[in-house]
């Protein structure tokens, strides 16, 4: 289960690799301690509202603002990953830049 906390002690965000200190932040990964910034998390389409969160009840109503908002983006970031690509952009682009010679030996 996701679960929602508030970071009392000073961890990485899994995402971005900078400092929690004091901040909003989700964890997953079960048997793992994971923890991200609210907005470097992208819930997965099982979560439908901010109910779905394991304590929203605990959160401030700031900060359930800024959960049930990061729950709609999700929403949009799962539907932009899904979307049909290009086949133009599947294929490799000729390479432009300098070919050097083989090393001598």
């Amino acid at each position: 289960m996701l679960l929602i906390s508030l970071c009392l002690i000073l961890c990485m965000c899994y995402s971005c690799n900078l400092l929690l200190y004091r901040s909003l932040f989700a964890h997953s990964k079960p048997g793992y301690m994971v923890f991200r910034h609210l907005h470097c998390t992208v819930f997965s389409e099982n979560v439908m509202c901010a109910e779905d969160i394991g304590n929203h009840d605990t959160l401030k109503d700031e900060d359930y603002d800024k959960l049930r908002e990061q729950v709609r983006v999700s929403k949009v970031k799962i539907k932009e990953e899904m979307e049909e690509l290009e086949p133009d952009e599947l294929v490799q682009k000729s390479f432009e830049g300098e070919i050097r010679s083989e090393p001598p030996g």
